[in-house]
């Protein structure tokens, strides 16, 4: 149990301090922090669908549901790969 606390701790302690130097070295990285903290996009429109994915692969997934859905889309990634991936393929999504 000492060694799970200690761990989750030590999670805790990292995890922002990671996410803080990544910021600060890559800028397409810090554009989708706000996205990685569960924010919500500011110009989601009335009535919109947010899709996020953590991924290229989750990104390439929420395609299929996607062309089923109807209204304004917003799609949020884990990464800058990802993100450049979803402006490619919705290219009206917010």
């Amino acid at each position: 149990m000492l060694v799970r606390m200690a761990y989750t701790f030590a999670i805790a302690i990292a995890a922002p301090l990671v996410l803080a130097w990544k910021s600060l070295h890559d800028g397409a990285f810090r554009a989708t922090v706000p996205e990685r903290l569960g924010r919500l996009p500011a110009d989601l429109p009335r009535g919109g669908i947010w899709i996020h994915a953590a991924s290229v692969g989750e990104v390439r997934a929420a395609q299929r549901i996607a062309a089923r859905l109807s209204g304004p889309l917003v799609i949020s990634t884990m990464t800058p790969t990802g993100l450049a991936l979803a402006r490619t393929l919705f290219p009206k999504a917010g």
